[in-house]
């Protein structure tokens, strides 16, 4: 129970600090669903965690974002050190690339011909210096 009761003052703190930004301060219980309620310190724990491990590995970190599908945490993670970011699909890459991300790797193959050319004209005009596309062959 004191773990759980850690927790939630841990959230409602995060949640206050949050909305203390905008001008609001709402209660825990009055927060309407769906939420995300965020424990920014574990987040932020393993934020650095991830980044520590592949820089002690010598390679460069670039979280997938198919998760969270959130600038702001994908903002920290970049911080931290991460080289990009990685997107399942390429609708996720180019909503990442439009807010400035320089480096977006989609991860499973594609085929739409117009996607490419537009996550490419995108890319150029939003700053991506780094676009990558993993590919496959049925040889």
């Amino acid at each position: 129970k004191a773990k759980m009761r850690a927790a939630r003052t841990r959230w409602q703190t995060s949640l206050l600090a949050l909305c203390a930004r905008n001008g609001e301060t709402p209660q825990l219980a009055s927060i309407r669903t769906p939420a995300a309620l965020i424990d920014t310190l574990a987040l932020q724990r393993n934020i650095l965690r991830m980044q520590q491990r592949a820089d002690g590995a010598g390679v460069a970190l670039r979280p997938h974002i198919k998760t969270h599908k959130c600038m702001e945490i994908a903002k920290l993670q970049l911080a931290a050190g991460a080289t990009g970011v990685t997107a399942s699909k390429p609708y996720e890459a180019l909503a990442f690339i439009e807010r400035g991300v320089p480096s977006v790797t989609i991860a499973y193959p594609f085929l739409e011909k117009d996607g490419v050319h537009e996550l490419l004209q995108s890319a150029a005009e939003h700053g991506c210096r780094d676009l990558r596309f993993v590919v496959d062959s049925q040889a």
